[in-house]
């Protein structure tokens, strides 16, 4: 029972750390699910091109955005950090 409370508190005290990471891990996350919700919808795939669009991100390289796109972000909250 105390750990938690020491988390939450050093959270509390440290906001300027956390805050960043939390927010870009969020972000990464909403970005995970809105490129396989493209990936299993059935409007993007009538779409001209949509199964261009569908192959695109599928296979595993809209897997591979998000890992990049969060290693970029990573490393901006980094330097913004120290």
């Amino acid at each position: 029972m105390i750990y938690p409370k020491m988390a939450l508190s050093n959270i509390k005290k440290n906001g300027k750390l956390y805050i960043p990471y939390i927010i870009t891990s969020v972000l990464t996350v909403m970005m995970f699910f809105m490129v396989n919700s493209l990936v299993n919808s059935d409007s993007v795939a009538k779409m001209e091109d949509g199964e261009n669009i569908i192959s695109l991100l599928a296979k595993k390289k809209g897997n591979r955005l998000v890992q990049y796109s969060w290693y970029g972000k990573k490393a901006y909250i980094n330097s913004y950090v120290l």
